[in-house]
């Protein structure tokens, strides 16, 4: 138990390094305990932000032994709603948004007021085509987390708010998000495309440098092949605001 929870605390560092600590934390707590159900949840959700956070791991190796540890973590304890918030996630980056978008469900109703549960559904609508009932759910993440220390909140809320449309808002989420960390360039994907349909130009191609600087090279059709949302439209709803900041195709 005690790995677990070290574990923990080097997952939500939320860079490389410490992710792959977590890693090996929760490796050591499986060992130790095999039915640790939690354990295997973390190592789930580290295993796949090493891909989708590009830390350097294949997305498509990545989602095999997440899943497994995931299914195995419902399994030892089904009450426990970071199981099913990580199989939720699991099944969204795997595109199986119906079973992604149930498993969100399932853990809001087991913990209503677990954060990274109304997070993670936040997350699994607004890929599935429901960005309105999305960004309640983001809202809700960030009431019933005081401190939301996670710039994670932040990302996938201004997701919800720019493919509802609601730019100004998505803006202003988006820059809390950079004031939690300035170094993570999720919130400014959303704080670019959200600018650039704001007219603002100057900020757009701000946040813009800053991601470019974090990822040179990054290009339209490189987002294009990453985002995992169901529905064409709203990647190139999100294509249209980077295409206008400047990201080239």
């Amino acid at each position: 138990y005690d790995y677990m929870l070290r574990g923990n605390a080097y997952h939500h560092r939320r860079n490389g390094p410490d992710n792959l600590k977590a890693q090996e934390m929760y490796e050591q707590a499986i060992a130790l305990d095999p039915e640790l159900a939690s354990a295997h949840a973390g190592l789930a959700w580290s295993q796949l932000h090493h891909a989708n956070q590009f830390w350097g791991a294949d997305l498509e190796t990545v989602l095999k032994t997440s899943l497994e540890h995931a299914r195995r973590a419902v399994q030892l304890d089904e009450g426990l709603a970071k199981a099913h918030m990580v199989l939720g996630d699991v099944y969204c980056w795997s595109r199986q948004y119906e079973q992604s978008v149930n498993e969100g469900r399932i853990a809001v109703a087991l913990d209503p007021s677990y954060a990274e549960g109304h997070m993670g559904l936040c997350m699994f609508l607004v890929i599935a085509g429901q960005a309105a009932e999305a960004a309640e759910e983001g809202r809700k993440a960030l009431r019933y987390n005081p401190v939301h220390t996670n710039v994670t909140y932040y990302v996938v809320l201004s997701n919800a708010l720019y493919m509802a449309k609601q730019y100004e808002e998505a803006v202003a989420v988006g820059e809390q998000g950079v004031s939690r960390d300035p170094n993570h360039r999720g919130p400014r994907h959303w704080l670019a495309a959200a600018h650039a349909q704001l007219g603002q130009m100057d900020d757009a191609r701000r946040h813009l440098n800053a991601v470019l600087e974090m990822a040179p090279g990054l290009s339209l059709q490189t987002m294009r092949n990453l985002m995992p949302h169901k529905n064409k439209q709203d990647i190139e709803h999100f294509l249209d605001g980077l295409r206008k900041a400047g990201l080239p195709e």
